[in-house]
C-alpha cells in the first residue's frame, strides 16, 4: 500500500510522520504472506515478511476475515509495531512538544474481490 496513505488522529503529524516512514524513498509498505491459517470462526493468523521504510522483518499477523454477499472478502486486524525496529526515529511536530511513541499500531481494513 502507499505508506502516504497512513493517516493519524493528528492531521498535523501526518507530514513528520511521512518523513519517520522514509516516503521519499520508500514510497510502499508491504506485507508478503508466507502462510497463513483460517479457522471456522474467521480468524487468520498469518505468518510473512512486514517492509516499512526499507527494512524487512518477519512478522506474524492475526486477522479477521468473513465472505460478503457479492463473494467479496472482508479481512481486518491491526499490528502493533516497534519504530526502532524498521529503523525509524519517532515522529514529532510543534517543535517537539508533540511526540509518538517507539510503539504505534497500525490497523488495517481490506475488501479482497476476484
Amino acid at each position: 500500500m502507499p505508506a502516504e496513505t497512513l493517516k493519524s488522529e493528528h492531521k498535523g503529524m501526518d507530514k513528520n510522520a511521512y518523513k519517520a516512514l522514509k516516503t521519499a524513498e520508500h514510497n510502499t509498505i508491504s506485507y508478503i504472506l508466507s502462510s497463513a491459517t483460517v479457522d471456522a470462526n474467521g480468524s487468520i493468523e498469518c505468518q510473512g515478511k512486514l517492509s516499512i521504510a526499507g527494512t524487512t522483518l518477519d512478522a506474524d499477523l492475526t486477522a479477521t476475515g468473513q465472505v460478503n454477499a457479492d463473494k467479496s472478502i472482508s479481512v481486518k486486524g491491526s499490528k502493533k509495531i516497534s519504530m526502532a525496529a524498521f529503523n525509524m526515529k519517532p515522529p514529532s511536530f510543534m517543535l517537539g512538544t508533540v511526540k509518538t511513541g517507539n510503539d504505534v499500531t497500525v490497523q488495517f481494513n481490506l475488501t479482497l474481490r476476484k
